[in-house]
């Protein structure tokens, strides 16, 4: 797996998706009766909230050790705002589009003109 290219996954994109628009995109997906992007983020902040109550229940830990939460590093809009699923504006790497993903996603495979191989072992290069 290479860092760049795990946000054009169809697990990343999905989960993502679901995330921060599961109530728009995915009506009906209601897990414990709750709505999949409430599920997801009330799931998501729960432990934030153990976390903070105990440094807050310890005396003065909260107040000199403290400076502010961070809770989720590099989130990301997942299938948000895509227009078109046969295209792929980002392009990074050799990532496929969403359609793409989706026939991955389903165990097919179509290949395309457009798709291409990252090389991925290393090579000397040549000194001169």
């Amino acid at each position: 797996m290479i860092w760049s290219t795990n946000y054009s996954h169809l697990l990343s994109k999905t989960v993502f998706t679901m995330f921060f628009a599961g109530r728009d995109f995915l009506p009906k997906c209601i897990l414990d009766g709750v709505k999949i992007q409430d599920y997801l983020q009330s799931h998501f902040i729960e432990p934030f909230g153990q976390l903070a109550g105990r440094i807050r229940d310890t005396s003065g830990l909260l107040e000199e050790c403290v400076i502010g939460w961070d809770s989720m590093n590099e989130p990301f809009k997942g299938f948000c705002g895509w227009e078109e699923v046969n295209a792929n504006p980002t392009r990074a790497c050799s990532s496929p589009t969403p359609a793409q993903s989706f026939r991955l996603g389903m165990g097919t495979h179509k290949p395309s003109k457009s798709s291409r191989s990252a090389r991925l072992v290393p090579r000397k290069l040549d000194p001169s």
